[in-house]
């Protein structure tokens, strides 16, 4: 699959939001895999393709089913910025 920066940058925004800023865990991911595919045009699932990625890379991880609690790794928290994700995005290409 190739990943488009054009949807992982919502997807790390409202994550980064989410997550105020890496500190809590996020909550309802499912809501806001909807809210980004509303945003770029894409359905959830091919969001949730995304958010996979970022799971199996080591930058997130779930960290409770009940209730369903994701949060950003060490890895993660290392992304501070756009040029960050490009980068994320370059490497899968």
């Amino acid at each position: 699959m190739k990943y488009e920066i054009e949807i992982m940058k919502p997807l790390f925004r409202l994550l980064w939001l989410q997550s105020d800023n890496y500190k809590l865990p996020i909550q309802n991911m499912g809501y806001n895999l909807m809210e980004v595919g509303k945003f770029t045009g894409r359905t959830r699932d091919i969001i949730k393709h995304y958010l996979d990625y970022l799971i199996d890379q080591g930058f997130m991880e779930l960290v409770s089913e009940k209730p369903l609690l994701y949060q950003f790794t060490d890895k993660g928290r290392l992304i501070k910025g756009m040029d960050d994700i490009e980068k994320i995005i370059n490497n899968v290409a």
